[in-house]
């Protein structure tokens, strides 16, 4: 019984996603692409980070165990300075995010408005009291 209100459960939410990515198409495909992409790019920085620092450990405890000199300025700098750019990067996203998400939510509250006053208009008892 368990296993089938699960399986209920999750087709009602494939069938709600899918209407709700559906009306937000509607309302801005453009704006919708560019927050999925968004989105993705937000996904890769983390993994970018685990890298640099991946690195950057690696080559300390090289430059530790073997006692082995490395020229600074040609290892270490490039990778902090990756890691400061990402870091910006990081955050310029997000401000640019936040800004298309208010824009898509604006957009998708005017479609979901115009659809409500179509309908609306489309009722002919309605008409009496519109005077």
């Amino acid at each position: 019984m368990k296993k089938k209100e699960d399986s209920l459960s999750l087709s009602l939410f494939f069938r709600n996603l899918y209407q709700m990515l559906l009306m937000a198409w509607h309302a801005n495909p453009k704006l919708l692409l560019i927050l999925v992409t968004i989105k993705i790019i937000q996904g890769f920085i983390p993994i970018a980070v685990a890298l640099l620092f991946k690195r950057l450990i690696d080559l300390i405890t090289t430059v530790i165990q073997d006692a082995a000199e490395v020229d600074f300025m040609n290892v270490f700098v490039p990778l902090l300075v990756s890691y400061v750019f990402i870091t910006i990067l990081q955050q310029a996203i997000q401000a640019t995010q936040g800004y298309f998400q208010k824009e898509m939510t604006r957009q998708t509250q005017f479609y979901v408005e115009t659809l409500f006053y179509r309908e609306v208009n489309r009722l002919q008892g309605l008409r009496y009291f519109e005077s």
